[in-house]
């Protein structure tokens, strides 16, 4: 029997990404398809040209279609951090005696937890334990399957805008896609390539991308806290564009070629083509514009971890990731230098893949294969239980 193919989408802040791939031997993934759509993007939790959108997505979908050759009916979307809110809460659910948990009893506590049910204007996405606990005070992954007479969690809940999910829906409807599945891209990246360790000790995951940066803690299986901002590496090039009255295009080409973990001397310089001439800029000036611009982004993060943390920053373990800083040379260190930590940058372990930018992809066929196969031994518990 072939292996089921599944079909992922990066909304990111400069392109739409899709992937069509399929679960390989000792938990590979092979990738048949793989395309992108650059698009206007997103800022403060809304599209910049939601006209663009629909287009955007369907010449990525169709593009990843033809190198698999299958057509995606079913997709997985990832949802970036400014579409999405992460609510946490401790709740419990009592039962009359021992009895085995079951999926309902899991629905129930995430239930309790849920403080926006009757909302309508916003969508849960996603429900993980955080902690989950029996009655007599062992931890477990999931309480289902195990005799207790009392379960509790802390949860976390991921919540979108109603209104960007019809939106989205529409758009996919218009594009022949079937069934549309949401995921939090924050979530699948921290859950599918931190290791055990690091997400039960909790950890940072820092997500920059060209418009848009965002930070997550994550504990366990799901989020504490999920914070974003309008700040990425697109401004990075607006600095360089607007100091060295350059033409946007060309302050991308530099920005590519700036190291920050030089020390220059006054004399050196930096080299672009443009227009068939060659112009030379000096090293310390653009390093400077580009030092001054991830050092605000840093002060940003800093803002954002002491709205969780407040004035007590318990050690966790901090991680970069995304097609943003990840891609300055010496950007990760700069970072490091004005948040006081050390910081890893998070990618999957994919040959060819390995690095940054593939991770919410990666993260999401991951999740996407991982969710399937619960949802089969689920049918077979259930069949074999009758």
């Amino acid at each position: 029997m072939p292996k089921k193919s599944y079909a992922v989408l990066e909304i990111g802040s400069s392109k739409i990404s899709v992937m069509i791939g399929q679960g390989g031997v000792n938990n590979t993934i092979i990738v048949k398809g793989l395309s992108s759509a650059e698009y206007s993007g997103f800022m403060d939790g809304a599209f910049l040209e939601p006209s663009e959108v629909k287009f955007a997505v369907g010449l990525a979908l169709s593009n990843a279609e033809v190198s698999a050759g299958e057509s995606a009916k079913n997709i997985v979307v990832g949802l970036p951090a400014e579409f999405c809110f992460c609510q946490s809460k401790m709740v419990s659910l009592s039962f009359d005696g021992k009895k085995r948990v079951t999926e309902a009893d899991v629905q129930e506590l995430f239930d309790r937890a849920n403080n926006f049910k009757n909302k309508s204007n916003y969508t849960l996405i996603s429900s993980s334990h955080i902690a989950c606990f029996l009655d007599d005070g062992k931890r477990v992954l999931s309480p289902v399957g195990y005799k207790s007479a009392k379960i509790s969690t802390t949860a976390s809940l991921i919540f979108t805008q109603t209104s960007i999910l019809g939106f989205l829906n529409n758009c996919f409807k218009d594009l022949g896609i079937e069934s549309v599945e949401y995921q939090c891209i924050a979530l699948a990246e921290a859950k599918e390539f931190l290791s055990n360790d690091s997400r039960e000790l909790g950890a940072v995951v820092i997500s920059s991308g060209y418009l848009t940066t965002s930070v997550a803690i994550i504990r366990g299986d799901g989020l504490l806290f999920l914070s974003s901002f309008s700040l990425g590496t697109g401004h990075v090039s607006a600095d360089l564009a607007q100091c060295f009255n350059l033409k946007f295009a060309d302050a991308e080409t530099l920005k590519n070629k700036i190291v920050l973990t030089l020390k220059p001397k006054s004399t050196d310089t930096i080299s672009l083509l443009s227009n068939d001439k060659c112009i030379e800029f000096p090293t310390e000036k653009t390093n400077l514009v580009v030092e001054s611009r991830v050092m605000q982004i840093a002060g940003a993060i800093s803002k954002c971890l002491k709205m969780y943390f407040e004035n007590n920053k318990p050690f966790m373990q901090m991680f970069l990731t995304g097609d943003g800083l990840s891609q300055i040379k010496g950007a990760k260190e700069v970072l490091s230098k004005e948040l006081g930590r050390n910081i890893e940058l998070l990618y999957p372990d994919v040959p060819g893949y390995g690095r940054p930018q593939f991770s919410a992809l990666f993260g999401l066929i991951k999740l996407a294969i991982k969710n399937n196969a619960k949802k089969t031994l689920s049918v077979f518990a259930k069949f074999f239980r009758k």
